[in-house]
């Protein structure tokens, strides 16, 4: 399961070695939540992995979670739950 709008977001994949093709893979943060919904271990591994690596941002996977349509509403508690652990709290001065 893809966020809606995952389409318009695809990434162009284009160089020498691919001559005389081309391909379009996922965005990185889009794949990340499919990896998510998915919540098998060795997906919320590559998740963290990507996170940790700051290959993708806690705050657009979050954006990210809210596109997706017609989830399980455990599931997207799930999914919320996991990002928030990754997002900065409220500033307490």
């Amino acid at each position: 399961m893809l966020p809606d709008g995952w389409r318009d977001r695809l990434v162009l994949v284009e160089s020498d070695n691919t001559q005389p093709g081309r391909g379009y893979a996922l965005d990185p943060h889009d794949c990340v939540v499919s990896k998510l919904v998915a919540g098998r271990e060795k997906d919320t591994k590559f998740a963290d992995a990507l996170l940790r690596a700051g290959l993708v941002k806690p705050g657009v996977v979050a954006e990210r979670i809210e596109l997706l349509v017609d989830l399980h509403p455990l599931v997207m508690k799930r999914l919320r739950d996991w990002i928030a652990a990754y997002q900065p709290g409220p500033d307490v001065s």
